[in-house]
This record gives structure tokens, sequence and C-alpha cells, in this order.
């Protein structure tokens, strides 16, 4: 089946399906909370027991509306409260991230994170939870608003952990009726409003992050003062691979695909296909309790749909057909190189939502990208730092291209099988449905170069864990710097064709 096409109410019933069925499967018989180290290289085993994901079960639970589940919620929530710091001035409000670390609460941010599913089971449940814990939940809610306010007033949070915290005390404040907290509320969300930090807008964690917090406060996200936010939503999902496929500033790979995200949660409900990938049992699939019932839909376009803009004070391009999609991200001299193992120059996907596939651009010694597109040929220009090392192998890869590996993909240099090449020459990936030319050449500078094709990993790879962590998920095809002049930028032809060679008109 290649799409996956469901309406509004049954996607949210697969999604609450789901999100119950990973907590089942995650909680432990003896203790009945869901065990779950973020950190855990063994998979086989995890002790830990973590609040945000317990109380997502819960939420969850209460979601199902089975007068057992209810139940069952309501004792978790009970037991859950007693781990709410209520001690000393610093983290007074705030929960552990595992309830072994009590009271000690190591992320300042974590209750922003609370915020939200705490709001849903008090705002649609709180006639079914009995008088005692509805005092409870409504006293824990606006000590841990009051706590995130405070925080950061003190240091501001990350972007898009700001707005959880400016929506989560808007919603609340007017929920319990307190103007104080839903007046501040309502002044940080102006204020983030008007300074908003887009590169959040162009990973798909924190798109999530956004989207969480705009549900609680707009029965309409298209609508509301973020219907900017909402138009590059729409411009950034190609629905034909059901993935984001926006500028690449902060993404992953978990294993041959994108690493699944509550944002896959959100499109899937909101365009009517789900991929997958987000349908195999993780503790991430408890994030999709916090979809929830909207007006807003998001059909698919009349392609091609092209969107200009300029991210960071850099040029980013995103392309769409019906067979691929495909951004084009700038690069200058205010680029952070811890950014580097996440941000992708260029990333092209196609295939369907049950498969998705990528080639990237990723990592290298890269101080400057340039690129420019036409007619399903693209050009890009990278320019290396001027300091360079080859004696040491990664050092001397300096320019690398991935493609997640596949049975049926075949590399080729010149229409034969090789593991190398030299500059000028054409390299070939076909699958069977797509075809992708690479050709790289001097642009500036002089050097000598030669041309690797191996297995490997794209620097985002998350997966190289446990009993993973030997494993090779790409391809790469990169270039070996043997010598060359300290400015040299090398020129990357990429031209984009169908199975049967033919371009997309």
């Amino acid at each position: 089946m290649e799409k996956n096409e469901t309406t509004p109410v049954d996607g949210l019933k697969q999604l609450l399906e789901m999100s119950l069925s990973a907590g089942r499967n995650w909680q432990s018989p003896q203790t009945g909370y869901i065990h779950y180290c973020y950190t855990q290289q063994d998979e086989d085993r995890h002790d830990p027991i973590p609040v945000f994901e317990n109380v997502l079960f819960a939420l969850a639970l209460m979601r199902s509306r089975n007068a057992d589940n209810i139940n069952e919620a309501k004792d978790l929530l009970n037991r859950l409260f007693y781990f709410q710091n209520k001690e000393g001035d610093a983290s007074h409000g705030n929960f552990p991230i595992y309830l072994h670390e009590y009271p000690t609460c190591k992320d300042r941010l974590l209750g922003a994170h609370l915020l939200s599913p705490l709001f849903w089971i008090y705002k649609n449940f709180h006639h079914v939870i009995g008088s005692e814990l509805k005092t409870k939940l409504s006293s824990s809610m606006l000590s841990l608003v009051q706590y995130c306010l405070k925080t950061n007033r003190e240091k501001a949070a990350p972007y898009p952990i700001a707005v959880k915290i400016a929506a989560g005390a808007k919603a609340i404040g007017s929920l319990l009726h307190n103007k104080e907290v839903e007046d501040e509320g309502e002044k940080l969300l102006e204020s983030l409003h008007q300074s908003r930090d887009q590169t959040s807008w162009c990973a798909p964690a924190t798109i999530a992050d956004l989207l969480t917090a705009f549900q609680m406060i707009y029965p309409s996200i298209a609508n509301s003062p973020e219907k900017d936010f909402w138009s590059h939503l729409i411009a950034t999902w190609h629905h034909p691979s059901g993935a984001y496929v926006g500028p690449g500033w902060k993404e992953t790979q978990r294993g041959n695909e994108p690493q699944t995200t509550a944002y896959d949660y959100f499109m899937g409900y909101y365009t009517g296909v789900f991929n997958y990938r987000s349908f195999f049992d993780h503790p991430i699939q408890l994030q999709a309790t916090l979809v929830n019932l909207s007006e807003d839909r998001i059909a698919q376009p009349h392609y091609p749909v092209m969107q200009d803009g300029i991210i960071f004070d850099q040029a980013c391009k995103v392309v769409q057909n019906q067979q691929w999609a495909y951004s084009l991200f700038g690069k200058g001299d205010n680029f952070n190189r811890a950014w580097e193992k996440t941000f992708f120059p260029i990333k092209l996907l196609w295939g369907t939502a049950n498969r998705v596939r990528s080639f990237v651009s990723q990592g290298g010694n890269i101080k400057k990208v340039e690129f420019r597109e036409e007619d399903n040929t693209i050009e890009m220009i990278f320019t290396y730092f001027d300091t360079f090392q080859v004696e040491l192998r990664d050092k001397s890869q300096e320019l690398s291209f991935y493609v997640d590996e596949q049975e049926g993909t075949k590399i080729t240099v010149g229409g034969r099988t090789s593991t190398t090449f030299k500059l000028g020459e054409d390299v070939l990936l076909e699958d069977g449905n797509m075809n992708i030319t690479v050709n790289f050449q001097i642009h500036e500078g002089d050097g000598q170069f030669l041309g690797h094709i191996m297995k490997g990993n794209r620097p985002s790879q998350v997966s190289l864990k446990g009993e993973h962590r030997f494993d090779a998920f790409d391809w790469q095809i990169f270039l070996r710097t043997i010598g060359r002049t300290e400015h040299c930028a090398i020129k990357a032809t990429i031209r984009l064709s169908n199975s049967e060679n033919k371009e997309t008109e």
C-alpha cells in the first residue's frame, strides 16, 4: 500500500491506540511505570523511570475513555505527584528527569514539556478524576508553570521551549482562572512572536514543540497569529514520501530513514498520510497522544512547488514534485561548526511513505556553501577552510555525500562498477525509481583529489549503539584531499531524473 490515508477522526483514533499500545509495551508489570533510559546503550534493559513518558502514558490512558484505564491513570498521576520538587527555591515546582533522581532536578526545562499533557488531562478529564486528584493536579500545574516562567525570566529558554512555556502559561492561567499567570504567558507569547527564531522551523523535533504549544491556545493554527509558521509547515512537507523536506538545520537519521519525532504524528494527522516508520515500537509513540482534534488540514498541493527564503542570514530553497523533493541551504561565515553534524546543505528525498530514501551532503571541512538550481540540475559550490589535514583518514574527507543503503541501489562511474573516481567523471546512482548523477570539478584554487565510494554513516546517524554500533547504513561518496592550495572550492553538479531517464516536467 503506497499511502496510508485516513480521515481526521480515524487518524486521531489510530494515534491514540498506537500511543496506548506503546505505553503497554514499555510498562513494567512489577511497578506499573514505564521504564526507559534516554542514553541506554543496551536496548534490552531499561531501568530508570522517566517522568515525561509516564505523564504522557497517563494522558493516553485517560483518552482511551475506558473506566479501568482512567482509574489506572489516576493512580499513576497520584504517585508521580509525590516526586514534584516541593523544597528549595532553585527548582521548586519542577520534576526530576527520572524518579530515582528525586529531589534533584537536573533539567531546568523539563517542566516546559510537562505543561501540555497536564493541561489536556485537566481540561478534558477534570470531571472524572475526583475532587482530591483534581486539587492535586491544579496545584501541581500552577506550581509548575510558575516555576517555568521564573526560570525563563532568569535565563531565557531556547525559542521553542520558551513558546511552550508561554502557551502553557496562557492556557493554564485561563483554565485555572489565574489572571496573573495568563497575562504573563500572553506577554511572553507576544514578545516571542516579534522575535521568532526561524531556525526552529527547520527541524522536525522543534516544529513538533511549536505545534504542541500552539494547539493549546489556537483552535486553528492556520488562522492564528502564527499563520506564517503554518504556511512554512505546508511548504516543507512532501506528501508522496511522507517526510519533512524543508531546510535541514537540525535533523537526525535513525537507521535507513529520518528519525521519527512527534512531528510525524502531527503531520500524519493534518495530512491523513502516516509514514510507516512512525509505527515501529518506541517510546516516542507516546507523544502521539499530544495530537488533538483540530479544524486545520493540509491537502496535497499541485506540483511543482517551490519556496525561497532566508534563514539565519543564509539563502534556502525547497523544490517539490511528485517524484522527489529537495532543499538547499547556504552556509556562510556566521555558521557555528558545532551545528555541523545535523546540518544539510542539500537534502534530496524520494520514495513513498512506506520507505523514504535520502541523498544528502553533510559534515566535512566546508567553510561556505552556495547553490543554484535549474531544470532538475543543481550546482553547489563548496569552499573549503584554508587549513586542512591529509595525514588522517577522516580529516582528508573534506566533502562527502551520503545515500541510505537499500537492496537494488547501484552506483557506477562512467557506466562501470568502481570504488574510486576522478574529478570530472560522472558518478551515477540509480535504484529503479531515481537517477542521480554527481560530477565534481575544481571551481577555485588548485589541488589533487581522489573520489571514493564505500559503506559509511552520515554524521547525523543516531543508531550506532548497542547491537548496531558497528553497522553501516549509508553509501558514502566523498572526495579525499591529496593536496591543495589553501583557498580551494569544489563545484558539485547534481542532475536528477526518473528511472526512465526523462526529466520530470
